[in-house]
């Protein structure tokens, strides 16, 4: 049975593929090509309703908590950091949803700004994943019981209703900006 850890792993994954063929989207604008409106609104969506809506309330509701009340202070002190990150990313997702606008192409200083809010938010995405897999993730693996995950099958299931749906738009997006 693969470890709940294994499942945010790949959320990861999935997470990272969304955000480079965001990048590609921004970089293609950025140097003067039209802004895709259906491709950024799709991945703009992915991003405010499962990175945001799903991913981080598996690791904020469940498996932080958990690892804060088993764990050592430092990875007290790394949750923290999480959380102050997770309010940054929610940030940078609403300014990218505020900066592209569906009625129209952006401006050049608009485009400018999207693509370096794209950067900041990859950035700060990949600085927490980094958190999460080098210290995090294998210290939930260590230090909660089994006993203690018994909920969090159910829990992430309930949160993953559309996940497959949102494997197959992040697969298709990615093919036509990174393949």
């Amino acid at each position: 049975m693969p470890r709940h850890t294994d499942h945010l792993r790949a959320d990861h994954a999935l997470v990272r593929r969304a955000l480079a063929a965001l990048a590609a989207i921004g970089q293609y604008s950025v140097v003067g090509g039209n802004l895709p409106a259906e491709d950024t609104a799709e991945l703009l969506q992915f991003l405010r309703e499962f990175l945001l809506t799903v991913h981080f309330r598996k690791e904020s509701d469940h498996v932080w908590p958990a690892l804060v009340m088993r764990g050592d202070d430092f990875c007290a002190g790394k949750v923290g950091d999480l959380l102050r990150l997770q309010t940054e990313v929610t940030d940078l997702v609403h300014a990218l949803m505020l900066l592209w606008e569906p009625l129209g192409d952006l401006s050049a200083a608009e485009r400018e700004a999207f693509h370096g809010t794209i950067e900041e938010l990859t950035s700060r995405v990949l600085h927490m994943q980094e958190i999460e897999e080098r210290w995090l993730l294998p210290a939930t693996d260590a230090a909660v019981p089994h006993d203690d995950q018994i909920d969090w099958s159910a829990a992430f299931q309930s949160l993953d209703q559309r996940h497959d749906d949102w494997v197959a738009s992040v697969e298709r997006l990615s093919s036509r900006w990174l393949d």
